[in-house]
């Protein structure tokens, strides 16, 4: 007779992660190296003063709109609120939200790096201004690809992405002004 030894399973040395540790990782990882890379250009440049100007100046657009900001905040908790009793914040699928982090500070990073300081000249590289359109415009598409991949969280997506859209039209007015110098 052969004696069977029963398989004792040892413990795992790397234990499997969750997904809303995986979806914290890559928050990190894709919203912290942009704009660490960014805050060096600044630094390496010598724009820091100057990029935390514009943002003085684009920041503010909320106070302005503030009949339109305060629901947008206050749909955005009891979408949060609702999202995290159902348990639906860990998903990574709202990835999908980084780049209303990153590009509105990257369009003022753009404005600061290629400051014109000659106003109303109609002295500036159009590319410059060409690429802010293209990353304004981009912010519109993503909004709708984070609302069509987010479904079941929409309550949540919908406000963060009408929010973004606001701050990402202030920073562009801004950047735009600070590369063409047509300030209004």
């Amino acid at each position: 007779m052969s004696q069977i030894s029963p398989r004792i399973s040892r413990p795992r040395l790397v234990p499997f992660k969750t997904e809303g540790q995986l979806l914290f990782e890559w928050w990190i990882i894709v919203t912290g190296v942009p704009l660490l890379f960014e805050l060096l250009v600044l630094w390496a440049t010598g724009k820091t003063e100057l990029f935390f100007h514009l943002c003085n100046q684009a920041l503010p657009g909320f106070l302005f709109v503030w009949p339109v900001s305060i629901p947008l905040l206050l749909w955005l908790y009891f979408g949060w609120s609702s999202c995290l009793e159902r348990d639906e914040m860990c998903s990574l699928h709202l990835l999908w939200l980084v780049p209303f982090f990153v590009l509105p500070l990257t369009m003022l990073v753009w404005g600061a790096l290629f400051y014109n300081p000659d106003f109303y000249s109609g002295n500036y590289d159009q590319s410059n201004l060409t690429f802010l359109h293209f990353t304004y415009h981009s912010m519109f598409l993503n909004a709708i690809l984070a609302i069509a991949f987010n479904y079941g969280r929409n309550s949540f997506v919908v406000p963060f992405c009408l929010l973004a859209l606001l701050l990402n039209f202030f920073c562009a007015f801004i950047a735009g002004s600070a590369v063409s110098g047509e300030w209004l």
